[in-house]
């Protein structure tokens, strides 16, 4: 499958290779072969390490969008219609628009917790020790996308857990009594007026 040399020596050529799962979602995820030119689908920005990362940017943020530029291998709206197929269908990549669903498994947080390096969505994976399932959060963004040999970083789920833990309970505990005790006196309150109202 053709692709072109970015950087270095041989900069610009076309060299011949096996098609890879990165590739193939650069070309689907491309507009030019909608017939698009465009411009500004990436922002430079840091990462927690202060790293230079590029960042997507949303469609309607695009800088320059010039639609039907050049003739197209598909319409412009089956193009639309592939981002959001590909959209829904993906599983462990972040995006926005698809729903995070908590999938088998003791993780608290599946399908919620961003890799504070690159922003992915973070997959759950179990390892088992001593008879015991443990959780930890990974990010493998980096060797799907970007051919990396390591993982961006991984996290021990129960700790992770544990503390999501405290805090919710600490936070919704006394909203949830203020709640509770305000719903009884207002059940209270209608079956005064209610006893009232037989008795006139």
């Amino acid at each position: 499958f053709p692709d072109c040399m970015g950087r270095g020596i041989g900069k610009g050529e076309v060299l011949w290779g096996a098609l890879n799962h990165s590739r193939v979602l650069q070309i689907l995820h491309n507009p030019r072969y909608a017939g698009a030119f465009v411009y500004g689908r990436t922002r430079s920005s840091y990462n927690a390490e202060l790293k230079p990362v590029q960042l997507q940017v949303k469609q309607e943020d695009w800088q320059v969008l010039i639609r039907d530029a050049h003739p197209g291998y598909i319409a412009w709206a089956e193009f639309e219609r592939n981002q959001l197929t590909l959209q829904h269908n993906a599983v462990g990549f972040s995006t926005t628009l698809r729903g995070a669903v908590p999938r088998e498994g003791a993780a608290l947080l599946q399908g919620r917790v961003l890799c504070g390096r690159c922003g992915s969505r973070m997959r759950v994976r179990y390892d088992r020790r001593e008879g015991q399932s443990r959780p930890y959060y990974c990010c493998n963004e980096g060797k799907v996308r970007r051919a990396e040999s390591n993982n961006c970083q991984w996290v021990q789920g129960s700790e992770v857990d544990a503390a999501i833990s405290a805090l919710l309970l600490q936070t919704v505990a006394p909203a949830a009594i203020e709640v509770a005790l305000a719903v009884e006196q207002e059940i209270a309150q209608r079956m005064e007026q209610t006893a009232a109202l037989r008795q006139s």
